[in-house]
């Protein structure tokens, strides 16, 4: 038996002559000893914590190509079905069950890891790593977005129009006793005037000779 054991004191473990409580192992060494395997066992003790056992422990073995046999619950059922892991709830039917993985024959093997063959590829470890990075972006995508309609906006800014420029007004002319003189067209003409006579009258022939 490979692997930790939990909930049993070393005294109360089952002794058998060809049976070996080896605990853990490094999981560089795991090919080497489920490689010596005929059949991969999974004899879990029906309790309320292993009811709700994934047991991935039975991807090795099937990456492995291995027969798998474990304790029926939930979650082996679940992850990898009846075809490729043989389940059993009491121990007469986890003996028989072990026996017919080891009468397997040529036929029923190949298809078993063609299935486990295609079992891993959707279970591997790139795959899981893959999806645990889509749902965090998906996660802060949706966080941002929140974020973003929860912000107040600001109304637009009217346009803002240039004053036109300055021109300034020239200044008037102003009597000796300081009145502006406003400048009209009829002031002009009248000044005018006398200037357009004066030139006529002297373009004149005179008559006195």
């Amino acid at each position: 038996m490979l692997g930790p054991v939990v909930g049993l004191r070393p005294e109360q473990l089952p002794l058998r002559p060809n049976l070996h409580w080896v605990g853990r192992k490094d999981y560089e060494a795991l090919p080497a000893w489920i490689g010596g395997w005929d059949v991969g066992v999974l004899p879990l003790r029906l309790t309320r914590a292993t009811c709700y056992f994934s047991g991935r422990q039975m991807l090795d073995c099937l990456a492995a190509e291995k027969p798998v046999v474990a304790t029926r619950v939930s979650d082996v059922d679940r992850l990898l079905g009846d075809y490729l892991v043989t389940t059993a709830s009491t121990a007469a039917a986890f003996v028989a069950a072990c026996e017919r993985a080891l009468a397997e024959n040529v036929w029923r093997r190949a298809s078993r890891i063609g299935q486990a063959r295609r079992l891993l590829l959707r279970n591997s470890w790139d795959r899981a790593a893959a999806r645990v990075v889509e749902l965090l972006d998906a996660a802060e995508t949706e966080k941002v977005s929140a974020r973003r309609e929860s912000k107040p906006v600001r109304p637009a800014l009217a346009p803002v129009v240039a004053p036109a420029p300055f021109t300034p007004t020239p200044a008037l002319p102003m009597t000796p006793g300081g009145t502006p003189v406003a400048r009209t067209t009829s002031s002009v003409a009248s000044q005018t005037a006398p200037m357009a006579a004066d030139d006529s009258a002297a373009d004149k022939p005179s008559a006195s000779f």
